[in-house]
């Protein structure tokens, strides 16, 4: 290290402007490989020169890696000197002295996390806390004692910083934050004044939702591209492989989207239109994903060691490093029948996400895209091929693929939609990723011990408890020269970035302290949290217990979001339950007998009957979705008995059945095939035979209706009649369908005679249960306005699978509806307009029931299964 501080900065950021300098893709001059060490884990790839397939050059990340190795130099200078972690004191005193509401003695800080009438008797009760800070609960306390904009600002400059790359004291840097924070800090205002909840519980009566997200998508004219990335989601997570944690896959994907698009929004030029604003963050959104995607489909599977054999690990890897190096995905390697159907989706969504980018960038960003990309794959494969047990491995060797893999990440955000190469933001967005890697390996030590995972801090210890002789760098001390230089060099000393590296590196070790107690935090302080300083360390651990203020908006956002997806996930599992039961509950009371007149003639049916050909296409499988919904609407609404929703739904599959034999006659739909079973009038050989089994069906649906035990004999005769003129409509609306030009139809023409069509026997399975119950008008009119958005959602989703859909998975040909030139929401609206249709059906069904809580948690579920079903 240079004896000049501005000369050590130089050292490194001089790396950057020449790479600036060098070429568009922002590449540094070639690097001898010679001048690296031989015995380091590499891919045959990275011995490679570029072939002429190849978008990407394999030397590119030793040209990277001699940036990590000469920014880990200077790190390792600055540790081996003492009069760094005196300058540090000297941060934290300062500190210390301009953030008195970060420290206990603070009595107004104190009151917000702990409550008005709590006093702190030990530094023990500073674990235990009235209000979780990461609930919204959290955020009206802070809005109640006027904190909340203060809270809220620190947390956007810190996002700013290590997220965006940007210098805080760029103006225009603070005017974004100035904006945005008062955006926030209006809107959480409003949402946690008109919450209804008590302020003790986390969710504090708040919706914190996507269909939050989805008005908040419509507003900003983005609502197709929202709706193509809930699509994709809801894929993800139906197809997450076995062993992948799906939350946090999840989590993470979603924070790459929201990064990309953080980037799009600060990159935004102002004299754009609001469409061309709009298109931009459209363009964001799809390529956040195709980016954020590569972490639950390649990092995180490449982790999993329950997923894929040792074999085929191998080829996966390779194949992957492959498309990185030549920009489009290779043929999908052959893997076991376990894993062939997930591996499979997982490429088709990958070679997807590539053509994407491809499509959307032009070529020298795309090519800075999946160089970036391949530098960081590499740098987690060597980080991931490291073991505990090895014992030779060079600090630097330990070091530089974390430099890598912790920058390369924001800096691939950054680059997929903006083709400007910024030194600048490269060389800040170079120098903080190591910071925010070693704060997490602070919280997760334990967890990486348990995993085996190689750490700086895992590796030093493993040594350590094997009394392993070590001369390589103490990690910790590289923690704070990380610190140093962040602050004194990268930031140059400005008032705010000093602070929030501070504080942020008090609460890295503070959650720590919580979650693992006092005892272990402080065997762990002697281990491995130790610089060799003893004043700094006391010092620095005396603000550890001190300090109350440790509460960050990023980390209320992640929490949220990782609720939502565990949430919704046990949702999703507690409703296949439930939904499963009921549907065998219906199965097994579906079948038709024969009558007391049909058993006097049976013997003149040659062995066959129209009540074994009703049974042939009941027991043909279904997903009963219409009986399931009059059981739930009968039971959880009105309490029927179930001898009395028996025959309620009876009657609703009946009918359903019915429609659909008279719906795969050649004369309307023509279907050979049904629910993966040949058509009946196919069975039967006999399209007469098919029509009088449906005429019988519905006769048995109005014997059964007709017969509903301890009813009032007026509601049942009012639900027969309503039956009636329902299954007239759901015949016009057939014939309309039968006669409807798709040449001229509107949408709103289509939309009528697809409630017609679906929507009514939708309509039926609650209405029926309701006039049975007696059930007002004002709550029918409801039931009847949720019914028709719910059964217009279902049936664009019926022609998003015929063209869209798996054959196998349906149970019936694809592009149907085309090959007969009929209408439907693809055809008039194209794929992404219908699905865009869709979601807004949805979220209006979601809205209306609100005035049914004693169903709303099941049919929120029905109406999931509605838009993101595969068949």
């Amino acid at each position: 290290m240079s004896e000049n501080a501005n000369d050590v900065s130089e050292d490194v950021y001089s790396i950057f402007k020449r790479a600036s300098a060098s070429d568009s893709m922002g590449n540094l001059a070639p690097v001898n490989k010679t001048d690296l060490d031989s015995d380091k884990i590499r891919s045959p790839a990275m011995n490679s020169s570029v072939s002429s397939s190849q978008l990407v050059d394999p030397q590119c990340y030793f040209q990277a890696e001699s940036q990590a190795r000469e920014y880990f130099e200077t790190l390792e200078d600055i540790a081996n000197k003492n009069d760094f972690l005196a300058k540090l004191s000297q941060d934290y005193q300062q500190w210390k002295k301009h953030n008195r509401t970060s420290i206990k003695h603070n009595s107004l800080s104190h009151q917000i996390i702990r409550g008005n009438n709590e006093t702190l008797e030990d530094s023990s009760s500073l674990d235990t806390y009235s209000v979780d800070v990461n609930s919204w609960s959290f955020l009206k306390k802070l809005h109640a004692e006027r904190n909340l904009k203060h809270y809220l600002t620190k947390s956007i400059r810190y996002i700013f910083m290590r997220d965006l790359g940007l210098s805080l004291a760029d103006k225009t840097t603070q005017k974004n934050i100035e904006q945005l924070v008062t955006k926030l800090n209006g809107w959480i205002k409003n949402n946690v004044s008109n919450s209804s909840g008590s302020g003790s519980e986390p969710d504090s009566g708040v919706d914190f939702s996507d269909k939050l997200l989805y008005e908040k998508a419509r507003q900003y004219g983005v609502e197709q591209s929202y709706c193509w990335l809930m699509a994709k989601l809801a894929l993800v997570q139906q197809n997450m492989p076995e062993g992948v944690n799906a939350t946090q896959g999840s989590r993470k994907l979603v924070k790459i989207i929201a990064g990309v698009v953080l980037h799009q929004l600060m990159a935004m030029p102002e004299q754009l239109t609001d469409k061309e604003k709009s298109q931009k963050v459209e363009r964001a959104i799809q390529l956040g994903y195709c980016y954020g995607l590569t972490y639950p489909f390649i990092d995180d599977l490449q982790d999993s060691a329950m997923t894929l054999s040792s074999n085929e690990q191998t080829l996966f890897n390779n194949a992957i490093r492959e498309s990185l190096l030549s920009g489009t995905v290779v043929d999908c390697p052959e893997f076991s029948e376990k894993n062939k159907a997930t591996m499979q989706f997982v490429y088709t969504e990958l070679k997807q996400a590539f053509e994407l980018i491809k499509q959307h960038l032009p070529d020298s960003q795309s090519t800075r895209f999946f160089q970036q990309a391949y530098i960081f794959f590499e740098a987690q494969n060597i980080d991931r091929a490291r073991q505990l047990s090895d014992e030779n491995i060079s600090a630097s060797d330990l070091f530089m693929p974390i430099i890598l893999k912790s920058s390369g990440c924001r800096q691939v955000a950054k680059d997929i939609v903006s083709d400007s190469n910024d030194s600048d933001f490269s060389f800040r967005t170079f120098c903080f990723g190591i910071y925010n890697q070693f704060n997490d390996d602070i919280k997760d030590i334990f967890d990486d011990i348990k995993e085996k995972a190689v750490t700086p801090y895992s590796y030093h210890l493993h040594k350590q408890n094997h009394s392993i002789s070590d001369n390589s760098a103490n990690p910790y001390r590289i923690y704070w020269s990380v610190v140093f230089y962040l602050i004194h060099e990268v930031y140059g000393n400005e008032p705010q970035a000093k602070s929030l590296l501070l504080e942020r590196s008090i609460n890295a070790h503070r959650s720590l302290r919580q979650s693992i107690g006092e005892q272990s935090y402080d065997h762990l302080r002697q281990q491995l949290l130790s610089t060799g300083d003893f004043a700094f360390d006391q010092m620095f651990h005396q603000l550890v217990v001190e300090s109350e203020n440790v509460a960050w908006f990023d980390k209320f956002v992640s929490t949220q979001v990782t609720n939502y997806f565990q949430q919704s996930q046990q949702a999703s599992a507690d409703f296949k339950h439930e939904y499963q039961s009921i549907q065998n509950t219906i199965n097994k009371h579906l079948g038709v007998t024969l009558s007391s007149f049909q058993q006097r003639t049976k013997s003149l049916h040659n062995g066959y009957s129209l009540t074994r050909a009703a049974n042939y296409s009941l027991s043909a499988g279904g997903k009963r979705l219409r009986g399931v919904l009059a059981y739930v609407t009968g039971v959880y609404r009105y309490g029927l008995e179930f001898e009395q929703i028996k025959p309620v739904f009876r009657l609703i599959e009946y009918m359903h059945t019915a429609s659909i034999i008279f719906d795969d006659k050649p004369s309307q739909d023509n279907s050979d095939l049904r629910r993966g079973s040949a058509s009946l009038h196919k069975h039967l050989q006999c399209e007469a035979s098919a029509e009088l089994t449906g005429i019988s069906l519905m006769m048995k649906a109005v014997e059964v209706q007709s017969s509903i035990p301890d009813v009032p004999q007026s509601n049942i005769l009012q639900s027969l009649q309503y039956s009636a003129r329902v299954t007239q409509a759901i015949c016009d609306g057939q014939l309309m369908d039968l006669k409807c030009d798709p040449s001229t139809a509107s949408i709103e023409q289509l939309e009528t005679l697809c409630f017609l069509k679906t929507g009514l026997a939708i309509e039926a399975s609650l209405l029926i249960p309701a006039i049975l119950a007696g059930e007002n008008d004002i709550q029918k009119s409801k039931l009847k306005e949720f019914a028709r958005h719910l059964g217009l959602a279902f049936q664009i989703k019926d022609d998003l699978l015929d063209a869209t859909g798996n054959e196998q998975q349906l149970g019936k040909p694809l592009n149907q509806d085309s090959q007969q030139n009929k209408a439907t929401f693809v055809t008039c609206l194209g794929v992404e307009g219908a699905s865009t249709r869709m979601f807004h059906h949805y979220y209006r069904a979601l809205d209306l029931l609100d005035s049914f809580p004693e169903m709303r948690a099941f049919m929120s579920q029905v109406s999931n299964y509605v838009i993101y079903r595969d068949s």
